[in-house]
């Protein structure tokens, strides 16, 4: 490590696993950290998980149960969280920060972890779908509503396995002949007799003023569903914004000196999940310490 000195506060953009694990290292590092989250709760994509956790060596438990014991972790450490509060700009060469266009704040560095967002269908009418969280759209439905889930992976799966044990009517549709997500999943899926509808795809989502009109085109022709929800969950992608990071080749990188992108965002998507976002905060929180 150089003698250099820098400043003894660092910020931290984003309140997801990689934000939390980026803001706790620092601060075990000697730091005193600042941490904002654009939303009103900690935890990220953590909040989008509803099925038991299986793949965070030593934890059974909730997603929810680990973002809450997570938090509970940062009490413990000189950690100021700022809630609804977003970072819009870095400058490396003044060392200032500048939070919800307004507030000026010196930082030693930025660690920015902007998380992912689910990949949006690019169709007619896509963007007008409402992207509820599973929990979210459970705690306000009507009884017993017809859905729809678009996707073929382990978050599609998971929406629709959620959905049907709720009660509801649910469909899936999926553009391939076969599912990607995990055996244990599509085994579910068969034992609910949830309708999987192969090779079909979406050519067009129409608001309604209850629900949505989903026109898709399959082997059986095309259709027109009505829903009152579309769940799309073909996929994530960073959710950058642009005046802090960029991508490259799908991968997030800093847009300006002085800021570290951390977390899932700045991995390949194979490599996608808590455990790596965790990993790739730590080892960039170290690395930086020692420069």
């Amino acid at each position: 490590m150089t003698n250099r000195r820098l400043p003894d506060r660092v910020a931290v953009a984003g309140g997801g696993p990689a934000g939390l694990a980026a803001a706790l290292w620092a601060a075990r590092l000697g730091y005193e950290v600042f941490l904002f989250e654009k939303g009103a709760r900690l935890g990220g994509q953590l909040h989008q998980l509803t099925l038991p956790l299986i793949d965070v060596p030593g934890f059974t438990g909730s997603a929810a149960e680990l973002a809450h014991r997570l938090e509970s972790q940062l009490t413990q450490w000189p950690i100021t969280i700022y809630r609804s509060t977003s970072v819009v700009a870095y400058d490396i060469h003044t060392r200032r920060l500048v939070v919800d266009g307004h507030t000026d704040m010196e930082a030693a560095w930025l660690f920015y972890a902007p998380g992912l967002r689910t990949r949006r269908l690019k169709v007619p009418g896509a963007q007008e779908v409402v992207d509820y969280s599973v929990s979210d759209y459970l705690a306000r439905k009507r009884d017993n509503p017809a859905v729809v889930v678009v996707g073929g992976g382990d978050r599609a799966a998971e929406a629709a396995l959620r959905l049907a044990e709720a009660g509801l009517s649910v469909s899936l549709i999926h553009r391939g002949a076969v599912l990607s997500a995990r055996p244990s999943y599509r085994a579910r899926l068969a034992a609910l007799s949830v309708p999987i509808f192969y090779h079909t795809v979406v050519r067009a989502i129409l608001r309604q003023p209850t629900g949505y009109r989903v026109e898709v085109e399959g082997p059986f022709g095309s259709a027109a569903w009505d829903v009152d929800q579309v769940f799309i969950r073909i996929g994530m992608e960073p959710a950058i914004d642009d005046r802090l990071a960029r991508l490259e080749g799908g991968v997030a990188v800093p847009a300006h000196p002085g800021i570290s992108v951390i977390g899932d965002a700045a991995l390949p998507s194979w490599q996608h999940s808590i455990v790596s976002a965790w990993a790739s905060a730590m080892k960039t929180v170290k690395q930086w310490s020692r420069q």
